[in-house]
């Protein structure tokens, strides 16, 4: 059978048995084959791209070269092969160009590759984003050990080295931002005035209590009118005199009458309501459903007015705003809600600041869970000698420094974000 026939772990098998063969005529072949060894996988960048709602995730897989020679190895360049979940892979995948590998050195290598995880995209038939799947980088590459001084038969010297390795690799998805339903909130910031109501309710109520007093049955002129005789005779007074006007008006019975019911009526009720009911219907047919409903408000103000008003002044200092919104784990794995900080600072005044956070206090969002957020935004005017927002209605430039951080947390664990920007703000086109 020829060498060339023989399966590939016995060809290996030869040529090491061959390199121990020839050290002892040749000190030099011992231990002289070069070497590579997988040290480790790092996350080299997560990048957001917000605009595509998808991320870009960049990996290193790094290889220990060894080279025990006594003259460099130059490794050719050579071609990368991905495989996710046993399947080829696309993506944006470099060649690993040539090195040289200097005598009696190591030297760590990292090949990259850079997973696109948008989910319109490449990987969207894949079923693979917002999961756990098994990564395998593959690679080969020969030499020619006779030509880096390894003595062996001309049939043994060429040799492929391998690079294999596979572990599993985390795919994550955005979490996604909605509406949570609940209303946002908006305060002042400072000290409010306060307006006393109390002298307005001593006084109010005891005259708006007169009005609703029982008007009197009877005036007394008309009481005298009414009860009193002629003399010698069983006729009222009243009824005489009415009697005398019959000559002048056949009505002035009906005046009369219609007169008594004003000034004299029959059955008591509030000072108000005869006034109502008695001049000012005549005018407008609804004013008794009017002053009905007048005096059922009343007392709806009256039960609930505070003793003292609040209201904003000049030492209200500025204005804070909190919205309420719903985060979505999209992935089939935990991850950390995302939080932020951030401020834009003067010299000694903070004119805006804004946060995000957690509402529970829990950080962790479980796989396909939603949690509940809470964002604040405060503004600060400022005064005389703390320029705030409102220097900008003046005319005057603000040179804030935007300061802060963010934590944001795609399934590697959570990564901080600080920053500290010089901007200026001024009111204008």
């Amino acid at each position: 059978m020829r060498l060339s026939m023989l399966p590939k772990s016995y060809v290996l098998f030869i040529l090491l048995l061959a390199l121990l063969l020839n050290s002892a005529c040749s000190p030099r072949i011992a231990d002289n084959i070069p070497t590579i060894r997988y040290q480790n996988l790092r996350i080299e960048q997560v990048q957001p791209q917000l605009e595509q709602q998808n991320l870009k995730l960049k990996l290193a897989m790094r290889f220990l070269f060894k080279n025990p020679l006594n003259k460099d190895l130059t490794i050719p360049a050579h071609d990368l092969n991905f495989l996710l979940n046993g399947k080829p892979l696309s993506g944006d995948i470099n060649e690993q160009p040539s090195f040289v590998l200097e005598k009696k050195s190591e030297q760590l290598i990292a090949y990259y590759f850079t997973f696109d995880l948008n989910p319109q995209g490449v990987l969207k038939d894949l079923n693979v984003l917002g999961k756990d799947n098994y990564f395998e980088l593959v690679s080969e590459f020969k030499l020619n050990l006779n030509d880096f001084g390894v003595d062996l038969p001309s049939r043994f010297s060429t040799y492929t080295f391998e690079l294999a390795f596979g572990d599993t690799l985390r795919l994550p998805l955005l979490p996604s931002i909605k509406p949570s339903g609940q209303m946002a909130k908006v305060e002042l910031l400072g000290q409010m005035e306060e307006l006393n109501l109390q002298p307005f309710k001593t006084a109010a109520s005891p005259f708006v209590s007169l009005l609703n007093k029982s008007f009197h049955k009877q005036d007394p002129f008309l009481k005298l009118m009414l009860e009193t005789k002629v003399p010698f005779t069983d006729v009222y007074v009243a009824d005489h005199v009415i009697a005398t006007f019959f000559a002048f008006d056949p009505q002035a019975s009906q005046k009369w009458e219609a007169l008594k019911s004003k000034l004299a009526p029959a059955e008591a009720q509030p000072v108000m309501d005869q006034i109502v009911n008695t001049f000012l219907r005549p005018i407008d047919t609804q004013a008794p459903a009017k002053w009905s409903n007048f005096k059922l408000q009343w007392n709806n103000f009256y039960e609930h007015i505070p003793d003292k008003l609040e209201y904003p002044g000049p030492r209200i200092s500025g204005l804070l705003v909190e919205v309420p919104f719903i985060i979505s784990n999209p992935n089939e794995f935990s991850i950390e809600a995302p939080t932020l900080v951030s401020s834009a600072d003067l010299a000694s005044f903070q004119p805006i600041a804004v946060s995000a956070r957690p509402v529970s206090g829990n950080e962790q969002i479980a796989a396909g869970e939603d949690m509940l957020m809470k964002m604040q935004v405060s503004l600060r005017w400022g005064d005389e000698d703390r320029p705030g927002l409102a220097w900008l209605l003046s005319g005057e430039v603000l040179q804030p420094t935007l300061s802060g951080s963010t934590r944001l947390d795609l399934g590697y664990g959570p990564l901080n974000l600080d920053m500290e920007i010089p901007i200026s703000l001024q009111v204008g086109d």
